[in-house]
């Protein structure tokens, strides 16, 4: 399966430090 990832920055977790979250745009 492929999927298409849309960057959308990073957020801050306590404990882990910053994370990248991408939103998922479609699966093929």
């Amino acid at each position: 399966d492929a999927f298409i990832f849309e960057p959308r920055g990073t957020i801050k977790i306590k404990g882990k430090g910053e994370l990248a979250t991408y939103l998922l745009v479609a699966r093929r």
